[in-house]
């Protein structure tokens, strides 16, 4: 269905007035960015208006937007253009309409308007009225309303929005895949935004009223019963239209949209989540066409409410609202009735219902409209379809009305009494019992009647019969007044005062000679809007009385209240929910239909099978059901026992057993519960992709539902059992092992199986089936988390096929040759069970299995052999394991009983057996429980006896509370326990020499845990296991904790955006191992370099502590992070073993996103880059609040890098937010600088060749940035790969993924913050102590990237030198035009500078230093000025002394100096280098070290004093063989640098020239200058990638060899 009672009513009357005299640009500042606006003055009064156009208030809702609550907006760094209105929102507009769309439709729609009058002033603030458009949630836009002259006229802002409608703003399933009302949630982001940034605009935040009419009206009267709206605004208007008791829609109705919805699209409803995805990728337009009103409707018939329209969604509206108001001191009622209202509705409202009646309903009832609408269909189609729908069939109701609504012998009359029948519903009356619940307690509250014709009635024109004001004849008269006659303007103008007055004072009685406006109250008060304004009292009272009446029998869409039995869902499991810990299902809003059994979890069963699964198999299946005997009292509570099934983990489900008889014998509660099973409850790859354990978690949430609920079943919280038989008895048990279960249950009972040594899987199983599974599926395991995802997206029937147990285990049973029937021979005991077992869990023991093989053997006898081979087994996995945990469980007094069921089963489960086989089998009790009326006389006394000992038990804690029963004693060192037979008997000391030898055996078994030299610490974040080793060097130990997750995982929807913070786990973090390195472009012949491998997901850190974890002596902190020209490199790329042990410091190494996913930058909210620095602020951030744990000093942390490290060292110290999270830090060959961040012009051309690339279309930014996430990391490699590419015969000096100005991590660039000694970036720099320095040459860059291309282009041997012309014409000529806007003068004078005659030797290393000074030297020495100037603490460094493994290298000979990078191997890797070598290492570290604790390098013994850099000396410390202080470093190139730099072009985006990227469909036309023009015009830029990248990428790998 869908409804059209709001068709056409609503349709544009975009008007442009031809006054306009002027149109002038104003730009404000307001908390959401700056914004540009119009500035209109009326050229016949002078007057001025101020616009602010399509302003976006929330994230554009598509792609997985689409059908999710809005997202704010957030703030925007450049001016945002609002000058024309946005697109309106998707809808079904008939082609012929369309011209009157000027600005388009779109899905990307979330704009609202501003228009202020006269003035924009910060101390008299106006009034503020936010308009809601009408439409039926189908139609409509938020400025198809000229609301100027309103604003004008009424000294008001108003302000317009647009909002999602149809399926886009209203889809709902009764199902949290989609809960509806996006539309509304919508409307209260604007209203939100518009609260939070009015003021800005002259507006006051503390007087706003919202109105609107018709659809808008219920969304005015539906946000006004929002409690949490509380404060957003004061007061509302409601024209034509309230919130009502018929206003949402039932389940059924919503059930049955979405079901048709289905089969039309074609998109399964199977599982909600998937039809939701579905729909999302279907097109506006499909999505459009499959919910056309005229395609899929019967217009044979009359419609109330459309199919989309709001819902009882358990969020916006817990409940329905009318039910709220019902309670006077609820939120919902308070917050009402705090609001200042007026309401009312035009004259004859039904004019929609002549819009209503189609061709087709004329045709099937035979009449014509023109000549009115007969009483028949009145009865039989208006209130008859009325009555079936809300007031269940009411035959009497219906009586009623039709006589009510009918007058004999005039046609007129009974065609209008039919409009007022239709308005009467839908307005009249729901109107007035809305004000009556608004005044009954005081609060203000007014009424009216418009009564004035419109001109141009929406709808008409009507027929001869019809008379009254129609539905929405008022908006004429609101903002269209100049097409109305005298009297109508001035009913306009006295409108316009009411309303206006009212928003400013909450009384509508504030002006010139009106009407006074009485309020509403018991009389009924009402003001008639007409050519003659007059209050009246009582509107329509009979009709009112009679409304009354049958008001209250309606069926609000609420649900049904008459189930007392509920199984309960614990949460479906569908997607991304796959292999994930199970979700709380929360509270629910409607009566929940308990009244059949869920469906079993997915599991493989044999076809033969499938019946017995009555209520079925799925995924959606966590279930549990309660089974209440005789009485549910609230004041004598059962206790309750909590049955888990068994299964071997695989089978099975709660209620396959019926527990009727043991709840009535027993007199207890008993609930059963579904868990999940297979690989979709255990599921495990020892990584945190898929953690294992699901089924354990819905178990454990299952008992957390028991606690929380059960008492309103009538069950005792405090008296919880939870036991179980085989898998169900081993879960059980180790629900008794988890701390965090403390309260939920107070007794457990284990039947045939506990918790043992061998009952966890360990890592090498994990891996090898993890393996398996994935030859098996196709999917590779290279990547976990692609691993698991790829599983999700696996059919259920698929993962059950790969992972079915027949098809893919050894079944090997043929191969001793042997029956069965016969009995099982010692060497299959020995051979096969045994020797299994030893080499699985005790390292292939041969002298055990010898002593294990000599046990369980018996001579001659086949049938005593067979029994001993099953008991093996038995002892094996129950009989020690049980006693074992009976003796852990006692042994400090606690209550423990022990039993044996010794009753064979008349149904054995697995049976019949053998003829040799002897005894009560596995699970043969359970038949005694459950099923006693199949059992011998002997067998129902059994039963009743266990049933007794067991609830009596669950009751007590003592099994002895029953009748003539035999006296249980516990278990103590005599091993008491109960022989539970025909004859029931107390034994003790069971099978004494099997547990004798099992004594012995068991404590050689091997747990499933790993490396005994793991140390476990307690942190913030939560428990973490980490490696102690002994420094081999030292024999002093070292503690490293590797791999520690800091963020989640940067994939999927995270990719492309800031990291999350990794959050508290629960179990101990395994931080044995380093984690992957993040995703880069390297050489498949160097990937066997990446030990730990490459993912996508790479977030991780690693700790190195030296000597002792201490809590009371703190080590100082010093955090690297490692350099790769922000494209290649990995946290734990170097050893700092060493660098930590020397120093005696704990270091941390971390990864970052590099290259397209750390880097990725448009200009534009979608993707505003610098991800990669974003990880490195929260790792520095975790260190922070984790390091103390560590045995840190979270206030002595400095942080270190090299290069593209230190660059990010550098940008770390300029942003302000980081201020506390360090105190130090040293910049190695790397500063921020002018050149450092990509200019807006090169960010466009990169995304638009990446665009060109991928064949992502950039046409809309969001967009283009989900598409982009759809691709496989590879693919994004490939697309970014420099050499695939770049142009290879040119120098590059910037990298396509280099940081930006992204408007919140900078909002300007650092170096302008620089220049302002009293901006908070300057001071946080300051505060900083800092070391930094450069290489001897760090121009060894350039030898490294002056590829076989440019060599070949500018026709020369990198071997023999770098001509003097290349450093010219290539190197300084592409610095000049990138940067300094192609200045000739400065070009020649480099030219002259970097140039020697008659030496191609020096020649050429004058070209290294070209390059060493405009990258590095000039850079670090102005940065040292900047934070030395006002007395901070500065240290400058040189480091002289090459490396015998030259990163890069080798050089030609001509080349000399220390390289980039040189100094690593002395930092990290002092056993390669020389002893002059080691020396210096020593000293480094010291250096280093002792600034890190103490804010100056000088301190250790025998050490050159490093004096501070100061502007007047330079001083700087050589660091060589020979260690020395010296002065001035490069003079004359500094002078000449200190000259050049400030002239450099920072690419600096002004907020006066950039615009937001959601251009606006039309503009009002405006002059623009070449200027213009040519700024958006801007030629290819190829200064794109660092010659880092090509440093490194040649050489990174140098290092770790």
């Amino acid at each position: 269905m869908q409804m059209l009672c709001y068709i056409l009513i609503l349709l544009p009357f975009l008007s442009l007035s031809n006054c306009l005299d002027k149109v002038d640009y104003v730009s404000i500042p307001t908390p959401s960015g700056q914004v540009r606006g119009i500035q209109r003055t009326f050229n016949t009064t002078g007057d001025t208006i101020f616009e602010f156009l399509g302003i976006p208030y929330a994230k554009p809702p598509v792609g997985q937007r689409r059908f999710q609550k809005p997202q704010p907006i957030g703030n925007w760094i450049h001016t945002l253009n609002a000058t024309s209105f946005g697109a309106a929102c998707s809808q079904n507009v008939p082609e012929s309409e369309m011209t009157s769309y000027t600005s388009g439709i779109s899905e990307d729609c979330l704009f609202l308007n501003i228009h202020i009058p006269k003035v924009i002033s910060k101390t008299k603030l106006y009034s503020v009225m936010v308009w809601i458009h009408g439409g039926g949630f189908e139609l409509g836009y938020g400025h198809q309303d000229d609301v100027t002259e309103f604003a004008m006229t009424g000294n008001v802002i108003v302000v317009t929005l647009n909002y999602r409608l149809g399926v886009f703003g209203f889809l709902a399933m009764d199902h949290p895949a989609a809960r509806g009302n996006f539309g509304l949630w919508d409307q209260k982001l604007a209203i939100q935004w518009v609260h939070d940034n009015i003021e800005a605009f002259g507006g006051n935040p503390d007087s706003v009223t919202i109105f609107g009419e018709s659809a808008g009206a219920m969304s005015t009267s539906l946000q006004s019963l929002i409690s949490s709206n509380k404060g957003l605004f004061q007061r509302v208007i409601c024209q034509s239209g309230v919130h009502s008791k018929i206003l949402m829609r039932k389940p059924e109705a919503i059930r049955e949209y979405a079901t048709g919805l289905a089969n039309r699209t074609g998109c399964s409803i199977d599982d909600e989540y998937a039809f939701v995805d579905c729909l999302r990728n279907l097109s506006v337009q499909d999505l459009l066409s499959y919910t056309d009103f005229y395609a899929t409707a019967q217009l044979d018939k009359v419609y109330y409410t459309s199919d989309n329209y709001p819902v009882v969604d358990g969020e916006l509206f817990p409940e329905n609202p009318i039910l709220s108001l019902e309670d006077p001191s609820s939120a919902v009622a308070t917050f009402f009735r705090s609001l200042d209202m007026i309401a009312g509705t035009t004259s004859n409202e039904g004019s929609i219902l002549v819009i209503y009646l189609f061709p087709q309903i004329q045709e099937r009832f035979n009449f014509s409209l023109n000549e009115g609408i007969p009483h028949r269909v009145a009865c039989e189609e208006v209130i008859a379809e009325y009555v079936k729908t809300y007031l269940k069939q009411n035959e009497e109701v219906k009586r009623q009305l039709c006589d009510f609504y009918f007058v004999a012998n005039s046609p007129n009359e009974q065609s209008l009494l039919a409009t007022h029948l239709y308005a009467d519903i839908m307005f009249v009356y729901p109107t007035i019992k809305m004000l009556e619940l608004h005044s009954m307690y005081g609060a203000t509250t007014y009424h009216y009647q418009f009564s004035m014709p419109s001109p141009e009635p929406w709808g008409g024109p009507f027929p001869s019969w019809f008379n009254g004001s129609g539905h929405a004849d008022e908006l004429i008269y609101m903002f269209r007044p100049e097409a109305v006659s005298t009297d109508g303007m001035k009913l306009s103008r006295n409108l316009i005062q009411y309303w206006t007055s009212f928003a400013k004072t909450g009384s509508p009685n504030q002006f010139g000679e009106s009407v006074y406006w009485e309020q509403f109250d018991e009389t009924n008060m009402y003001l008639d809007l007409n050519t003659q304004i007059t209050l009246k009292m009582s509107m329509k009272p009979e009709t009112i009385k009679l409304w009354s009446e049958i008001y209250p029998l309606i069926e609000v869409a609420e649900g049904i209240p008459n189930h007392i039995t509920i199984t309960t869902p614990s949460g479906p499991i569908r997607g991304q929910r796959r292999f994930q810990k199970p979700q709380p299902i929360g509270n629910w809003i409607h009566t929940l239909n308990a009244t059949s059994f869920g469906a079993a979890c997915s599991q493989n069963v044999p076809e033969s099978e499938m019946t017995s699964y009555t209520s079925g198999i799925s995924e959606d299946c966590l279930f549990l059901n309660i089974h209440i005997p005789k009485v549910i009292s609230k004041t004598k509570l059962y206790s309750v026992m909590v049955w888990i099934h068994c299964g071997g983990f695989e089978l099975g489900y709660g209620h396959q057993d019926d527990v009727t008889e043991f709840a009535m014998t027993g007199n207890v509660i008993v609930v059963t519960l579904n868990y999940r099973l297979g690989v979709f409850g255990f599921l495990t790859m020892d990584h945190p992709a898929a953690r294992g354990n699901f089924g354990l978690w819905d178990q454990k949430l299952a008992i957390q539902w028991v606690h929380d609920n059960i008492e309103a079943f009538g069950g005792n919280p405090d008296s919880v059992t939870i036991f179980g038989e085989s898998a169900g008895a081993m879960s059980t048990s180790l629900q008794s092992l988890i701390s965090s279960n403390k309260g939920l249950f107070q007794r457990v009972i284990c039947q045939s199986g506990v918790h043992s040594k061998i009952l966890m899987r360990k890592s090498e199983a994990i891996r090898e089936y993890a393996t398996g599974l994935a030859n098996r599926t196709g999917c590779s395991i290279d990547d976990e988390y692609a691993f698991v995802d790829c599983l999700r997206n696996l059919s259920v029937q698929d993962l059950l096929s790969y992972t079915d147990f027949y098809a893919t285990a050894q079944l090997d049973k043929e191969r001793f040759n042997f029956s069965l029937n016969e009995g099982i021979p010692h060497r299959v005991a020995c051979e096969e069970v045994i020797a299994e077992y030893v080499k699985t869990y005790l390292k292939q023991n041969e002298e055990v299995k010898r002593q294990l093989c000599d046990f369980y053997f018996v001579a001659n006898s086949p049938n005593e052999q067979s029994l001993l081979a099953t008991h093996l087994y038995a002892d094996i996995m129950f009989v020690y394991p049980t006693i074992k945990m009976l003796e852990l469980h006692s042994m400090y007094g606690a209550t423990t009983y022990h039993y044996q069921f010794s009753m064979p089963s008349p149904e054995p489960w697995g049976g019949p057996f053998p003829s040799w086989f002897n005894g009560s089998g596995h699970a043969d009790e359970l038949i005694y429980m459950f099923r006693p009326e199949a059992v011998s006389t002997d067998g129902r006394k059994l039963s009743r006896n266990l049933i007794q000992y067991w609830t009596s038990f669950a009751k007590t804690g003592s099994p002895n509370h029953f009748g003539e029963s035999v006296y249980w004693e516990q278990f103590d060192e005599t091993n008491m326990y109960l022989d539970l037979n025909a004859q029931i008997t107390l034994k003790s000391s069971m099978k004494p020499e099997t547990i004798k030898l099992w004594s012995e055996i068991y404590p050689l078994i091997e747990v499933a845990e790993g490396i005994p030299n793991h140390i476990t610490i307690t942190t913030p974040s939560g428990p973490i296991r980490g490696l102690k080793r002994t420094d081999p060097k030292r024999g002093e130990s070292v503690f490293e904790f590797l791999g520690i997750p800091y963020a989640k995982p940067p994939v999927g929807q995270r990719r492309f955006q800031k990291p999350q913070p990794i959050g508290n786990w629960i179990h101990t973090l395994n931080a044995t191992s380093f984690g992957a390195a993040c995703s880069q472009n390297v050489p498949e012949f160097e990937k066997t370099s990446f030990t730990s491998g490459f993912s996508e997901d790479c977030l991780f850190l690693n700790i190195h502590i030296p000597k002792v974890i201490s809590k009371t002596k703190l080590y100082s902190v010093m955090v690297w992070i490692h350099g790769g020209g922000f494209e290649l490199g990995y946290g734990h790329q170097d050893d700092v073993t060493e660098f930590a042990m020397t120093g005696n410091v704990i270091v941390v190494t971390l990864n970052y996103r590099l290259g397209v996913f750390g880097f990725l930058a448009m200009d534009h909210p979608a993707a505003r880059g610098n991800f990669g620095l974003w990880d490195q602020k929260l790792a520095i951030q975790w260190v922070h609040d984790n390091i103390e744990a560590f045995g840190g000093n979270p206030d002595s942390v400095t942080i270190f890098g090299e290069s593209a490290g230190a660059m990010s060292i550098s940008l770390q110290s300029l942003i302000p937010a980081n201020k506390g999270l360090f105190q130090r830090v040293i910049c190695q060959s790397g500063v921020h600088s002018k050149i450092l961040m990509r200019k807006p012009e090169a960010i466009r051309e990169y995304a638009t060749g990446l665009a060109n690339r991928t064949g992502c279309s950039i046409e809309n930014e969001y967009a283009f940035v989900d598409c982009l996430r759809n691709l496989s990391v590879q693919d994004l490699l490939s697309f970014t790969d420099f050499y695939a590419t770049a142009q290879l015969d040119k120098v590059h000096y910037m990298s396509d993924n280099y940081p930006v100005v992204d408007g919140e991590l900078f909002p300007e660039n650092p170096i302008l913050s620089l220049e302002d000694p009293s901006s908070a970036v300057a001071t946080f720099f300051r505060s900083l102590d800092m070391i930094a320095g450069t290489t001897s040459n760090e121009g060894s860059i350039l030898v490294v990237t002056l590829f076989p291309q440019i060599q070949e282009r500018f026709n020369f041997s990198l071997n023999e030198g770098i001509p003097h012309r290349v450093a010219c014409e290539e190197v300084i000529a592409e610095y000049v035009k990138t940067y300094l806007k192609q200045n000739e003068e400065v070009k020649r004078q480099l030219c002259d500078f970097y140039f020697v005659a008659n030496s191609p030797n020096e020649q050429s290393n004058l070209a290294t230093h070209l390059l060493a000074d405009i990258m590095f030297v000039y850079p670090t020495i102005r940065m040292l000025e900047l934070h030395s100037m006002f007395g901070a603490t500065t240290y400058h460094y040189q480091f002289s002394m090459p490396s015998p493994e030259p990163w890069g290298g080798p050089f030609p000979s001509w080349f000399n100096g220390s390289g980039h990078a040189d100094e690593l191997i002395y930092m990290f890797r002092p056993e390669a280098v020389s002893n002059d070598g080691m020396k210096l290492s020593r000293n480094l570290i010291q250096y280093w070290t002792t600034f890190t604790r103490t804010g100056s390098p000088n301190g250790y013994k025998d050490s050159v004093v490093w004096i501070p850099f100061d502007i007047k000396e330079r001083e700087y410390l050589d660091l060589n063989a020979e260690i020395m202080m010296k002065v001035f470093l490069k003079p004359d190139t500094v002078k000449l640098w200190s000259e050049v730099y400030p002239l450099i072009d920072v690419g600096q985006t002004t907020a006066s020239t950039t615009t937001t990227s959601r251009p606006s469909t039309t503009q009002l036309p405006v002059c623009i200058s070449n200027d213009d023009i040519s700024s958006v015009a801007t030629k290819k830029n190829h200064c794109t990638i660092i010659l880092y990248i090509l440093f490194f990428k040649a050489i990174l790998f140098n290092s770790l060899q």
